[in-house]
Protein backbone atom coordinates (compact mmCIF):
# COMPACT_ATOMS: atom_id res chain seq x y z
CA UNK A 1 0.00 0.00 0.00
CA UNK A 2 2.65 2.61 0.79
CA UNK A 3 4.51 1.84 -2.43
CA UNK A 4 1.32 2.28 -4.46
CA UNK A 5 0.66 5.65 -2.86
CA UNK A 6 4.22 6.83 -3.50
CA UNK A 7 4.01 5.81 -7.14
CA UNK A 8 0.69 7.60 -7.40
CA UNK A 9 2.19 10.84 -6.03
CA UNK A 10 5.18 10.64 -8.35
CA UNK A 11 3.01 9.98 -11.38
CA UNK A 12 0.76 12.91 -10.54
CA UNK A 13 3.71 15.27 -10.06
CA UNK A 14 5.14 14.24 -13.42
CA UNK A 15 1.86 14.37 -15.31
CA UNK A 16 0.19 17.41 -16.82
CA UNK A 17 -3.07 18.68 -15.26
CA UNK A 18 -5.67 20.63 -17.14
CA UNK A 19 -5.92 24.09 -15.51
CA UNK A 20 -8.47 26.70 -16.50
CA UNK A 21 -6.90 30.13 -15.88
CA UNK A 22 -8.20 33.54 -16.95
CA UNK A 23 -5.59 35.92 -18.35
CA UNK A 24 -4.05 38.26 -15.83
CA UNK A 25 -4.11 41.98 -16.69
CA UNK A 26 -0.89 43.97 -16.87
CA UNK A 27 0.67 44.81 -13.52
CA UNK A 28 -1.08 47.86 -12.12
CA UNK A 29 0.75 50.79 -10.59
CA UNK A 30 0.37 51.36 -6.85
CA UNK A 31 -1.45 54.32 -5.43
CA UNK A 32 0.21 57.64 -4.81
CA UNK A 33 2.43 57.18 -1.79
CA UNK A 34 3.25 53.57 -2.69
CA UNK A 35 0.29 51.83 -1.04
CA UNK A 36 -0.70 48.53 -2.65
CA UNK A 37 -2.82 45.43 -1.97
CA UNK A 38 -1.55 41.87 -2.35
CA UNK A 39 -3.57 38.66 -2.73
CA UNK A 40 -3.17 34.98 -3.57
CA UNK A 41 -5.45 31.94 -3.58
CA UNK A 42 -4.50 28.25 -3.82
CA UNK A 43 -7.10 25.51 -4.19
CA UNK A 44 -4.72 22.68 -3.25
CA UNK A 45 -1.05 22.19 -2.46
CA UNK A 46 0.57 18.78 -2.01
CA UNK A 47 4.14 18.67 -0.72
CA UNK A 48 5.62 15.19 -1.06
CA UNK A 49 8.37 14.06 1.32
CA UNK A 50 9.28 10.66 -0.24
CA UNK A 51 10.69 9.43 -2.50
CA UNK A 52 11.68 13.07 -3.22
CA UNK A 53 10.47 16.45 -1.99
CA UNK A 54 8.13 17.98 -4.54
CA UNK A 55 5.36 20.56 -4.50
CA UNK A 56 2.21 20.07 -6.56
CA UNK A 57 0.09 23.26 -6.69
CA UNK A 58 -1.85 23.32 -9.95
CA UNK A 59 -4.65 25.82 -9.17
CA UNK A 60 -3.19 29.16 -8.02
CA UNK A 61 -4.75 32.57 -8.63
CA UNK A 62 -2.27 35.48 -8.75
CA UNK A 63 0.81 33.45 -7.86
CA UNK A 64 3.09 36.56 -7.63
CA UNK A 65 0.90 37.82 -4.75
CA UNK A 66 2.00 41.47 -5.18
CA UNK A 67 0.19 43.37 -6.54
CA UNK A 68 -3.29 41.97 -6.23
CA UNK A 69 -4.87 41.47 -9.66
CA UNK A 70 -8.11 39.71 -10.70
CA UNK A 71 -7.48 36.11 -11.71
CA UNK A 72 -9.29 32.76 -11.71
CA UNK A 73 -7.70 29.30 -11.75
CA UNK A 74 -9.42 25.96 -11.40
CA UNK A 75 -11.02 22.88 -12.87
CA UNK A 76 -14.72 22.13 -12.83
CA UNK A 77 -14.55 18.46 -13.83
CA UNK A 78 -13.83 15.70 -11.28
CA UNK A 79 -10.07 15.26 -11.07
CA UNK A 80 -7.23 13.93 -8.95
CA UNK A 81 -4.28 15.78 -7.42
CA UNK A 82 -1.94 13.41 -5.55
CA UNK A 83 -4.03 11.51 -3.00
CA UNK A 84 -6.93 13.96 -3.35
CA UNK A 85 -9.95 13.59 -5.63
CA UNK A 86 -12.60 16.30 -5.93
CA UNK A 87 -15.49 17.37 -8.14
CA UNK A 88 -14.16 20.90 -8.61
CA UNK A 89 -11.17 23.09 -7.70
CA UNK A 90 -11.43 26.91 -7.71
CA UNK A 91 -9.04 29.76 -6.82
CA UNK A 92 -10.01 33.40 -7.31
CA UNK A 93 -8.42 36.78 -6.59
CA UNK A 94 -10.05 40.16 -7.08
CA UNK A 95 -9.48 43.84 -6.27
CA UNK A 96 -11.65 46.94 -6.16
CA UNK A 97 -10.75 49.00 -8.09
CA UNK A 98 -8.74 46.76 -10.38
CA UNK A 99 -6.15 49.54 -10.91
CA UNK A 100 -5.47 51.40 -7.66
CA UNK A 101 -3.64 54.21 -9.44
CA UNK A 102 -6.76 55.01 -11.46
CA UNK A 103 -8.83 56.29 -8.54
CA UNK A 104 -8.34 57.90 -5.13
CA UNK A 105 -8.86 55.69 -2.07
CA UNK A 106 -12.48 55.20 -1.05
CA UNK A 107 -14.45 53.32 1.58
CA UNK A 108 -14.89 49.70 0.51
CA UNK A 109 -11.79 49.44 -1.68
CA UNK A 110 -10.46 45.95 -1.13
CA UNK A 111 -8.37 42.96 -2.14
CA UNK A 112 -9.94 39.50 -1.75
CA UNK A 113 -8.68 35.95 -2.24
CA UNK A 114 -10.95 32.89 -2.20
CA UNK A 115 -10.30 29.16 -2.68
CA UNK A 116 -12.95 26.44 -2.82
CA UNK A 117 -12.81 22.67 -3.30
CA UNK A 118 -16.04 20.70 -3.70
CA UNK A 119 -16.48 17.13 -2.45
CA UNK A 120 -12.79 16.46 -1.72
CA UNK A 121 -11.66 12.97 -0.64
CA UNK A 122 -8.17 12.32 0.76
CA UNK A 123 -7.02 8.72 0.71
CA UNK A 124 -3.83 7.80 2.61
CA UNK A 125 -2.69 4.78 4.64
CA UNK A 126 -4.69 4.86 7.87
CA UNK A 127 -6.69 7.97 6.93
CA UNK A 128 -9.64 8.58 4.62
CA UNK A 129 -10.96 12.12 4.93
CA UNK A 130 -13.86 13.71 3.05
CA UNK A 131 -16.04 16.84 3.13
CA UNK A 132 -18.76 18.41 1.04
CA UNK A 133 -17.02 21.81 0.77
CA UNK A 134 -13.70 23.26 1.88
CA UNK A 135 -13.38 27.01 1.40
CA UNK A 136 -11.14 29.86 2.58
CA UNK A 137 -11.48 33.62 2.15
CA UNK A 138 -9.04 36.41 3.08
CA UNK A 139 -9.39 40.12 2.43
CA UNK A 140 -8.37 43.64 3.37
CA UNK A 141 -11.02 46.37 3.03
CA UNK A 142 -10.62 50.14 3.38
CA UNK A 143 -12.53 51.42 6.41
CA UNK A 144 -12.02 54.95 7.71
CA UNK A 145 -8.76 55.28 5.79
CA UNK A 146 -7.08 52.05 6.99
CA UNK A 147 -7.07 48.44 5.70
CA UNK A 148 -9.15 46.11 7.89
CA UNK A 149 -8.62 42.33 7.68
CA UNK A 150 -11.50 39.97 7.01
CA UNK A 151 -12.34 36.47 5.82
CA UNK A 152 -12.43 32.99 7.33
CA UNK A 153 -12.09 29.32 6.43
CA UNK A 154 -15.02 26.89 6.45
CA UNK A 155 -15.35 23.10 6.55
CA UNK A 156 -18.72 21.48 5.78
CA UNK A 157 -19.74 17.88 6.44
CA UNK A 158 -16.37 16.47 7.50
CA UNK A 159 -15.89 12.70 7.77
CA UNK A 160 -12.72 11.02 9.09
CA UNK A 161 -12.39 7.25 8.59
CA UNK A 162 -16.14 6.92 8.25
CA UNK A 163 -16.98 9.03 11.31
CA UNK A 164 -18.82 12.32 10.92
CA UNK A 165 -17.04 15.17 12.73
CA UNK A 166 -18.74 18.37 13.90
CA UNK A 167 -16.35 21.19 13.09
CA UNK A 168 -16.61 24.46 15.07
CA UNK A 169 -16.22 27.90 13.51
CA UNK A 170 -12.77 28.25 15.06
CA UNK A 171 -9.63 26.16 14.67
CA UNK A 172 -9.72 22.43 15.38
CA UNK A 173 -6.97 19.74 15.56
CA UNK A 174 -7.60 16.01 15.16
CA UNK A 175 -4.73 13.56 15.89
CA UNK A 176 -4.65 10.61 13.47
CA UNK A 177 -2.06 8.51 15.24
CA UNK A 178 0.69 7.14 12.95
CA UNK A 179 -1.20 8.54 9.96
CA UNK A 180 -0.46 12.13 11.02
CA UNK A 181 -2.32 15.25 12.19
CA UNK A 182 -5.40 17.00 10.78
CA UNK A 183 -5.82 20.77 11.35
CA UNK A 184 -8.99 22.62 10.36
CA UNK A 185 -10.14 26.25 10.11
CA UNK A 186 -6.75 27.91 10.56
CA UNK A 187 -6.42 31.70 10.49
CA UNK A 188 -2.95 33.23 10.76
CA UNK A 189 -2.92 36.99 11.39
CA UNK A 190 0.38 38.82 10.94
CA UNK A 191 1.22 42.51 10.58
CA UNK A 192 -0.32 43.61 7.25
CA UNK A 193 -1.18 39.99 6.33
CA UNK A 194 -3.97 37.46 6.87
CA UNK A 195 -3.93 33.81 5.73
CA UNK A 196 -6.80 31.35 6.10
CA UNK A 197 -6.66 27.59 5.45
CA UNK A 198 -9.63 25.23 5.53
CA UNK A 199 -7.66 21.97 5.86
CA UNK A 200 -4.04 21.10 6.60
CA UNK A 201 -3.05 17.42 6.79
CA UNK A 202 0.45 16.48 7.92
CA UNK A 203 1.55 12.86 7.28
CA UNK A 204 4.87 11.00 7.11
CA UNK A 205 4.78 10.91 3.30
CA UNK A 206 3.14 14.25 2.34
CA UNK A 207 1.63 17.48 3.61
CA UNK A 208 -1.67 18.56 2.04
CA UNK A 209 -3.22 22.05 2.21
CA UNK A 210 -6.70 22.44 0.72
CA UNK A 211 -8.31 25.88 0.25
CA UNK A 212 -5.79 28.55 1.23
CA UNK A 213 -6.32 32.31 0.83
CA UNK A 214 -3.95 35.19 1.59
CA UNK A 215 -4.43 38.97 1.55
CA UNK A 216 -1.90 41.59 2.57
CA UNK A 217 -0.78 45.14 1.80
CA UNK A 218 2.21 47.48 1.75
CA UNK A 219 2.15 51.13 2.67
CA UNK A 220 -1.45 52.24 3.14
CA UNK A 221 -3.56 51.83 0.00
CA UNK A 222 -6.52 53.29 1.92
CA UNK A 223 -4.86 56.60 2.83
CA UNK A 224 -6.83 59.26 0.99
CA UNK A 225 -4.85 62.23 -0.26
CA UNK A 226 -6.30 65.70 0.45
CA UNK A 227 -8.64 66.85 -2.30
CA UNK A 228 -6.13 69.47 -3.38
CA UNK A 229 -3.43 66.82 -3.94
CA UNK A 230 -5.37 63.85 -5.37
CA UNK A 231 -5.33 64.87 -9.10
CA UNK A 232 -9.14 64.59 -9.14
CA UNK A 233 -11.69 67.29 -9.98
CA UNK A 234 -13.58 66.84 -6.71
CA UNK A 235 -15.92 69.81 -7.09
CA UNK A 236 -16.64 69.33 -10.79
CA UNK A 237 -15.55 72.80 -11.88
CA UNK A 238 -13.12 71.53 -14.53
CA UNK A 239 -10.09 72.60 -12.49
CA UNK A 240 -7.78 70.34 -10.50
CA UNK A 241 -5.55 70.86 -7.45
CA UNK A 242 -3.16 73.85 -7.92
CA UNK A 243 -5.35 75.20 -10.74
CA UNK A 244 -8.55 75.08 -8.68
CA UNK A 245 -9.41 78.34 -6.89
CA UNK A 246 -10.82 76.28 -4.03
CA UNK A 247 -7.25 75.13 -3.26
CA UNK A 248 -5.83 78.65 -3.05
CA UNK A 249 -6.36 78.71 0.67
CA UNK A 250 -2.76 79.27 1.73
CA UNK A 251 -1.41 82.59 3.06
CA UNK A 252 -2.36 85.41 0.75
CA UNK A 253 -4.30 83.07 -1.56
CA UNK A 254 -1.44 80.69 -2.35
CA UNK A 255 -1.91 77.00 -3.21
CA UNK A 256 -2.38 74.74 -0.18
CA UNK A 257 -1.81 71.04 -1.07
CA UNK A 258 -3.16 69.97 2.34
CA UNK A 259 -6.57 71.58 1.74
CA UNK A 260 -9.15 68.77 1.83
CA UNK A 261 -11.99 70.74 0.26
CA UNK A 262 -11.64 71.68 -3.41
CA UNK A 263 -14.94 73.52 -3.42
CA UNK A 264 -14.60 77.22 -4.13
CA UNK A 265 -15.54 79.81 -1.55
CA UNK A 266 -17.29 82.99 -2.68
CA UNK A 267 -13.91 84.68 -2.40
CA UNK A 268 -12.20 82.21 -4.80
CA UNK A 269 -14.90 81.35 -7.35
CA UNK A 270 -14.16 84.18 -9.83
CA UNK A 271 -17.77 85.36 -9.53
CA UNK A 272 -19.25 88.66 -8.31
CA UNK A 273 -21.46 87.07 -5.68
CA UNK A 274 -22.59 90.28 -3.99
CA UNK A 275 -23.07 92.28 -7.19
CA UNK A 276 -20.76 95.13 -6.23
CA UNK A 277 -18.70 94.92 -9.42
CA UNK A 278 -15.69 93.50 -7.60
CA UNK A 279 -14.48 89.90 -7.53
CA UNK A 280 -12.60 87.78 -5.02
CA UNK A 281 -9.23 89.27 -3.98
CA UNK A 282 -10.28 92.83 -4.94
CA UNK A 283 -13.71 92.61 -3.28
CA UNK A 284 -13.69 94.46 0.06
CA UNK A 285 -15.92 91.70 1.45
CA UNK A 286 -13.02 89.26 1.04
CA UNK A 287 -10.50 91.41 2.90
CA UNK A 288 -11.23 89.64 6.17
CA UNK A 289 -7.72 88.35 6.86
CA UNK A 290 -5.37 89.80 9.48
CA UNK A 291 -5.05 93.55 9.10
CA UNK A 292 -7.61 93.60 6.28
CA UNK A 293 -5.72 91.22 3.96
CA UNK A 294 -7.34 88.92 1.41
CA UNK A 295 -8.90 85.82 2.97
CA UNK A 296 -9.51 83.03 0.39
CA UNK A 297 -11.37 80.95 2.99
CA UNK A 298 -14.06 83.64 3.34
CA UNK A 299 -17.30 82.21 1.94
CA UNK A 300 -19.25 85.48 2.01
CA UNK A 301 -18.28 88.14 -0.51
CA UNK A 302 -20.77 90.61 0.90
CA UNK A 303 -19.09 93.73 2.25
CA UNK A 304 -19.35 94.83 5.85
CA UNK A 305 -19.96 98.48 6.66
CA UNK A 306 -16.29 98.76 7.52
CA UNK A 307 -15.16 97.51 4.10
CA UNK A 308 -17.82 98.68 1.63
CA UNK A 309 -16.32 102.03 0.61
CA UNK A 310 -19.33 103.95 1.98
CA UNK A 311 -19.54 106.48 4.81
CA UNK A 312 -22.38 104.62 6.48
CA UNK A 313 -22.50 106.71 9.65
CA UNK A 314 -22.03 110.05 7.83
CA UNK A 315 -19.11 111.14 10.02
CA UNK A 316 -16.84 112.01 7.10
CA UNK A 317 -14.69 108.90 7.53
CA UNK A 318 -14.93 105.70 5.46
CA UNK A 319 -14.22 102.10 6.50
CA UNK A 320 -11.41 100.66 8.60
CA UNK A 321 -9.03 102.07 9.75
CA UNK A 322 -10.10 105.63 8.85
CA UNK A 323 -13.44 105.38 10.65
CA UNK A 324 -12.83 105.06 14.37
CA UNK A 325 -16.15 103.23 14.72
CA UNK A 326 -14.59 100.25 12.90
CA UNK A 327 -12.56 97.86 14.99
CA UNK A 328 -11.59 95.84 11.86
CA UNK A 329 -12.56 95.43 8.20
CA UNK A 330 -15.03 92.69 9.23
CA UNK A 331 -16.86 95.02 11.64
CA UNK A 332 -20.38 95.39 10.23
CA UNK A 333 -21.14 98.69 11.93
CA UNK A 334 -19.35 101.94 11.16
CA UNK A 335 -21.23 103.68 13.91
CA UNK A 336 -19.18 104.70 16.94
CA UNK A 337 -20.48 103.29 20.24
CA UNK A 338 -21.59 105.72 23.00
CA UNK A 339 -18.70 107.29 24.86
CA UNK A 340 -17.56 106.42 28.37
CA UNK A 341 -14.83 108.00 30.53
CA UNK A 342 -13.18 107.69 33.94
CA UNK A 343 -10.58 109.92 35.58
CA UNK A 344 -7.91 108.25 37.67
CA UNK A 345 -4.34 108.67 38.86
CA UNK A 346 -1.10 106.78 39.01
CA UNK A 347 -0.63 105.91 41.89
CA UNK A 348 -4.35 105.08 41.95
CA UNK A 349 -4.90 106.06 45.61
CA UNK A 350 -4.45 109.80 44.93
CA UNK A 351 -7.66 110.07 42.88
CA UNK A 352 -9.54 107.35 44.73
CA UNK A 353 -8.96 108.69 48.27
CA UNK A 354 -8.83 112.39 47.43
CA UNK A 355 -8.50 114.67 50.47
CA UNK A 356 -8.95 111.68 52.79
CA UNK A 357 -5.75 110.16 51.54
CA UNK A 358 -2.18 110.99 52.52
CA UNK A 359 -0.63 114.14 51.17
CA UNK A 360 1.30 114.07 47.90
CA UNK A 361 4.99 114.88 48.06
CA UNK A 362 5.94 114.93 44.37
CA UNK A 363 4.36 114.67 40.93
CA UNK A 364 1.95 111.97 39.70
CA UNK A 365 0.03 111.04 36.52
CA UNK A 366 -3.61 111.85 35.85
CA UNK A 367 -5.27 109.51 33.34
CA UNK A 368 -8.61 109.26 31.53
CA UNK A 369 -9.76 105.88 30.23
CA UNK A 370 -12.90 105.00 28.34
CA UNK A 371 -14.45 104.56 24.87
CA UNK A 372 -15.00 106.81 21.85
CA UNK A 373 -12.91 109.60 23.39
CA UNK A 374 -11.78 112.30 20.96
CA UNK A 375 -9.91 114.77 23.23
CA UNK A 376 -9.09 115.45 26.90
CA UNK A 377 -8.07 118.82 28.34
CA UNK A 378 -6.33 118.48 31.70
CA UNK A 379 -6.24 121.38 34.19
CA UNK A 380 -4.87 121.98 37.69
CA UNK A 381 -6.77 124.45 39.86
CA UNK A 382 -8.31 125.94 36.71
CA UNK A 383 -4.99 126.30 34.89
CA UNK A 384 -4.72 124.21 31.71
CA UNK A 385 -1.93 121.67 31.85
CA UNK A 386 -2.23 119.75 28.57
CA UNK A 387 -4.59 118.82 25.70
CA UNK A 388 -4.37 115.18 24.58
CA UNK A 389 -6.07 114.11 21.29
CA UNK A 390 -5.19 110.42 21.13
CA UNK A 391 -4.80 107.56 23.55
CA UNK A 392 -3.30 107.23 26.06
CA UNK A 393 -5.02 110.25 27.57
CA UNK A 394 -2.51 111.11 30.28
CA UNK A 395 -0.54 114.02 31.80
CA UNK A 396 1.85 114.72 34.69
CA UNK A 397 0.55 116.77 37.65
CA UNK A 398 2.83 118.67 40.05
CA UNK A 399 1.50 121.19 42.58
CA UNK A 400 4.07 123.65 43.91
CA UNK A 401 2.20 124.84 47.00
CA UNK A 402 0.96 122.86 49.96
CA UNK A 403 -2.70 122.29 50.71
CA UNK A 404 -5.72 121.41 48.60
CA UNK A 405 -5.66 121.20 44.80
CA UNK A 406 -8.11 120.05 42.10
CA UNK A 407 -7.36 118.13 38.89
CA UNK A 408 -9.93 118.58 36.12
CA UNK A 409 -10.34 116.67 32.85
CA UNK A 410 -12.75 117.92 30.21
CA UNK A 411 -13.56 114.94 27.97
CA UNK A 412 -14.87 115.41 24.44
CA UNK A 413 -16.19 112.35 22.54
CA UNK A 414 -16.23 111.42 18.85
CA UNK A 415 -19.05 113.26 17.05
CA UNK A 416 -20.93 110.13 15.91
CA UNK A 417 -20.84 108.59 19.41
CA UNK A 418 -23.75 110.90 20.28
CA UNK A 419 -22.24 111.52 23.72
CA UNK A 420 -22.05 114.93 25.36
CA UNK A 421 -18.76 116.26 26.70
CA UNK A 422 -18.06 115.59 30.38
CA UNK A 423 -15.93 117.27 33.02
CA UNK A 424 -14.32 114.99 35.55
CA UNK A 425 -12.28 115.97 38.61
CA UNK A 426 -10.72 114.90 41.87
CA UNK A 427 -8.94 116.71 44.77
CA UNK A 428 -5.68 115.92 46.53
CA UNK A 429 -3.47 117.42 49.26
CA UNK A 430 0.09 118.63 48.65
CA UNK A 431 2.45 117.97 51.57
CA UNK A 432 4.16 120.95 53.29
CA UNK A 433 7.61 121.69 51.98
CA UNK A 434 10.43 120.46 54.17
CA UNK A 435 12.09 123.08 56.37
CA UNK A 436 15.83 122.84 56.46
CA UNK A 437 17.52 124.05 59.64
CA UNK A 438 20.84 125.73 59.31
CA UNK A 439 23.10 126.80 62.10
Amino acid sequence: MPLRILNFLAATAAGALLVLTLATPATAAPRAGGGDFSCKASAIRVVTKIPVAQTIEPFVANAPDLPCVPEDAGLIDPSTVGPVTADAFSATTMQKPENLASAPPAEGDNATARATVTNPVITLPGAVISASVLTATASYTCMNGVPVAGGAPQVLNLTVNGTSISVPAGPMTIPLGPAGMLMLNQTVQEPNRITTRALVLTTPIADIIIAEATADFIGNPCARAPQCSDTVDNDGDGLIDPNDPGCLSGPGGTFDPLDDDERDTECTDRADNDGDGKIDEIDPGCLSGPGGTFNPADDDERNTECSDGIDNDKDGNVDFPADRGCTSSTDDSERTPPGTSKLGSDPAGIARLGLRGPCVKGSFAATVTGRSISRVVFSLDGRKLRTVSSAPFRTRVAASSEGRHRVTAKVTFLPDSRTKAKTLSFQFKRCPARVRLTG
